[in-house]
């Protein structure tokens, strides 16, 4: 208990770097405590309001694609019986992960087709829809028969019942709450939201040469393009898909009450799934539309599953082979989400099977790798028939790739690999996972700890515990250590958490547990709600935010009223480009810049020319940006553009005087040709945007 309470008083020693560093978790949240009232002013708004109407149409699309998906997956698994044994519960939140992968890839499909179309969507949700209720009346009228169930430990009064899952409510409603506002995340602006949004305008799936990132696995983004597509509207549509996938979260709070259940005991599940939806870290990229909730309900039904291949059902002798299948496809579905679901899902599963099965008995492995490579292989099938390179961007070695070269390779090499092995660098990761890492919970870590109190459970603690500490080991050793890449393995560390909590009946444990718990929930979140982790805007006027100055860029704004109908912009050094309405041109860091495209070799006027002929009014210039790029450790930026450059440019006739503002390092030149110089005379200036963290 003292190692607890001092494990406590170091976490919330710990300073916040988001917020520069010098506040601590403690001063946040005795902030947080104190004046309430701050944080609720971020709330409704300034001047007040209370708006949920507008959400109304977010959250009825979110359930639709929801309930279609759980559909799609329940039969599924029926038609394959992969049900077989498993509780209502797991058979629940398997469907939904099997259902919402297989939409997934049929929009991807449906995409590489040219077909995004409604029909393509409306027609195959009504035979589901049909499907579904001619086996509910099958099942209706079949003759009564008890259902095989797993045997369960029997049952003692529980002290964490079902009951106390209510208290886990606020989060998930807090969650949900924010993933209806858009989007203010640099990677969801960038490409989660804005590769769909691409694809969606462009009425197919096709290969983006000036974004890297929209040419990797999307198997998430896939829910917004066809939200897009349903509600012929990108920008509802990415509010719905970035619903959708908030709403995940969730569900993988009930994945780890069906494995505590199954594998341990339901006070292992409650506790974990508790845990879990509380950590700010998962609240936040779920409520940001960044994807790693999603890679870690897919890990953890993986995870569930091969562990179910080991345990087989009471009175369902040979069914491990489904649970392989079923682990398999899931895994995939991992790899679907982002390549390093490669490395972190499917290689220790597969390793694991191999390693604790028959001696040279290669068929679960081999079954393992197919039902994975059904669950993400047309995504690889994309790359290869889109640009030459079933991996792309990686791999440039082996396979090359359509618009890389060695330069871009190579600065993408530099950006992605390892900072460095020593060992002051391995104890600060450490302490991160362990415990400095800004939006950890103190819950977690202890409490997983714990789990090797347990008794009567050692091989599945000592396996939970080797594949967090695979995923961490290989986060260390083989990525450029983003800290939030590492966080798919949450819901192993939140489901040992749970077994740490219960390795005890006795009453002073439990009281403890219990105060420990209540405590650690109140003072996540404060942090949750607080806006410190995250956009908090909660009851604001939809349109409202599309259109503040202190979520979006203000030239943004600006600039989708002054480009002339018919006309786009050019970025330079903003990718960021989601809430553009106009037609833009633009590249990221790591793809060749198309100002330096257009300017590189040539006079002043035939860059003039060039940008009329693509129909560029205004030309974008971040400079805070580019800046950024260019700090020793950065990824880098062209050294041709410079503001030497610009400022000869507007003296040889290709641009007008610059638009610029005191309170934003970006500038706008207007491209001087026929527009309507009146039009940007009537723009009020640019005013101070709000920070959002």
């Amino acid at each position: 208990m003292l190692l607890f309470i001092g494990y406590v008083v170091v976490f919330y020693a710990c300073p916040l770097p988001s917020l520069k560093g010098q506040i601590r978790r403690f001063d946040f949240l005795t902030w947080a405590a104190l004046l309430p009232d701050q944080a609720m002013s971020a709330w409704f708004g300034d001047p007040p309001q209370f708006m949920l109407r507008d959400r109304l149409g977010v959250l009825c699309g979110a359930a639709a694609i929801l309930a279609v998906s759980a559909m799609v997956g329940r039969l599924l698994m029926r038609g394959l019986g992969l049900d077989r044994g498993l509780t209502r519960l797991e058979v629940g939140v398997f469907s939904a992960g099997v259902g919402l992968n297989t939409v997934s890839l049929y929009v991807l499909a449906v995409g590489l087709l040219g077909k995004l179309r409604i029909s393509w969507f409306a027609v195959p949700a009504g035979l589901v829809l049909l499907a579904m209720m001619t086996w509910l009346i099958a099942e209706k009228l079949r003759p009564r028969r008890r259902p095989v169930q797993p045997e369960q430990p029997a049952r003692r009064r529980e002290w964490l019942s079902h009951r106390w899952l209510w208290m886990g409510a606020p989060f998930a409603v807090a969650i949900i709450l924010g993933g209806m506002l858009p989007p203010v995340d640099f990677d969801v602006r960038e490409y989660h939201l804005q590769a769909p949004k691409e694809f969606f305008q462009e009425g197919r799936i096709v290969f983006l040469p000036h974004n890297v990132y929209g040419n990797m696995a999307l198997g998430s983004e896939m829910l917004s393009l066809l939200a897009m597509v349903l509600l012929d509207d990108w920008w509802f549509g990415a509010l719905v898909g970035k619903t959708v996938i908030a709403t995940v979260t969730p569900l993988t709070a009930l994945a780890l009450l069906a494995a505590g259940l199954r594998l341990f005991s339901l006070r292992a599940g409650v506790v974990a799934a508790l845990v879990y939806i509380s950590i700010p870290w998962i609240s936040q990229v779920s409520s940001n539309g960044l994807v790693e909730g999603v890679s870690a309900f897919y890990l953890l039904l993986s995870v569930f599953a091969v562990l179910l291949s080991r345990v087989p059902a009471e009175g369902q002798p040979g069914e491990a082979w489904r649970r392989v299948l079923l682990a398999g496809y899931l895994a995939g579905a991992a790899v679907s989400c982002k390549y390093p679901g490669v490395l972190f899902v499917v290689v220790p599963l597969a390793a694991y099977l191999w390693l604790t099965g028959r001696k040279a008995d290669w068929k679960p492995v081999a079954l393992f790798l197919v039902a994975t490579s059904a669950g993400c292989g047309l995504w690889f099938y994309k790359n290869w028939l889109l640009t030459g390179n079933p991996t792309y961007p990686l791999l440039y070695e082996v396979f090359g790739g359509a618009t890389r070269t060695v330069e871009k390779n190579n600065q993408w090499l530099l950006a992605h690999m390892p900072p460095g092995y020593s060992m002051e660098q391995l104890a600060d990761s450490l302490a991160k996972v362990f415990c400095t890492s800004e939006w950890l919970s103190p819950l977690v870590m202890p409490l997983a700890v714990m789990a090797w109190l347990a008794r009567g459970q050692r091989r599945q603690v000592m396996f939970l515990w080797g594949f967090f500490a695979y995923v961490v080991a290989a986060w260390w050793v083989l990525t450029h250590r983003i800290d939030r890449f590492w966080i798919p393995a949450l819901p192993v560390a939140a489901l040992l958490a749970g077994v740490g909590a219960s390795w005890s009946a006795s009453l002073g444990w439990r009281r403890i547990v219990t105060a420990v718990l209540i405590c650690g929930l109140m003072a996540n979140l404060l942090f949750v709600v607080s806006g410190a982790g995250g956009y908090n805007a909660y009851f604001v006027q939809l349109e409202k935010l599309r259109n503040s100055p202190g979520r979006a860029d203000p030239w943004h704004l600006m600039l989708n009223n002054i480009v002339p109908p018919g006309s786009g912009v050019l970025m330079v050094g903003d990718a960021q480009v989601f809430d553009l309405e106009v037609p833009v041109l633009y590249n990221t860091v790591f793809d060749e810049s198309v100002f330096v495209q257009i300017c590189q070799g040539r006079s002043a006027e035939e860059i003039r020319q060039a940008l009329l002929d693509r129909q560029i009014s205004h030309v974008y210039v971040h400079w805070g940006e580019i800046a950024r790029y260019r700090r020793q450790g950065n990824y880098g930026f062209p050294t041709f553009v410079q503001p030497a450059l610009f400022e000869q440019l507007v003296q040889h006739g290709v641009f007008d005087a610059p638009l610029q503002s005191a309170f934003h390092r970006g500038k706008v030149y207007p491209v001087r040709g026929e527009w309507q110089r009146a039009v940007l005379d009537q723009q009020p200036p640019l005013v101070p945007a709000k920070s959002v963290k």
